[in-house]
């Protein structure tokens, strides 16, 4: 990705971890909450993911350049980051592509999307956050 300028190099500011983190937690609470209408949950779920995936690429120095893809970079970079593999990153670019379809062109999606959505983005936010502790960036 650097190579191809998808990725430039960027310190990682004063922070930035714990203020991502604490957004992650929120909208990860958020999502799982059953009161919430089910599109404000997908949506929450995926910004929980597309953070995830941020704040990892963030504490490796990095960040992705603005443009058409950044957000499928975002995400495919987990795999060199948190060390995703492929099929849980081809779910998350899924819920990518259905975030977008039900934001942009009113798409509906069944309940089970939406809890799979969620449950995806609690599992990464908890790999995260170990990953995390493990760099000695959160208290264990």
């Amino acid at each position: 990705m650097l190579l191809r300028g998808e990725i430039r190099r960027e310190r990682l500011a004063a922070g930035e971890v714990e203020r991502f983190v604490e957004a992650i937690r929120q909208r990860i609470d958020d999502a799982c909450n059953p009161r919430n209408h089910s599109l404000t949950r997908l949506e929450l779920a995926y910004h929980g993911v597309l953070s995830a995936a941020w704040i990892a690429l963030r504490v490796e120095g990095y960040r992705p350049r603005r443009g058409e893809r950044h957000h499928q970079v975002t995400l495919e970079s987990l795999a060199d980051t948190l060390g995703i593999a492929g099929g849980d990153i081809d779910c998350f670019l899924d819920l990518a592509h259905m975030r977008h379809n039900t934001l942009y062109d009113a798409v509906a999606m069944a309940g089970t999307d939406v809890e799979a959505a969620v449950e995806a983005a609690t599992d990464l936010s908890r790999k995260l956050e170990a990953w995390l502790r493990d760099r000695g960036y959160l208290a264990a």
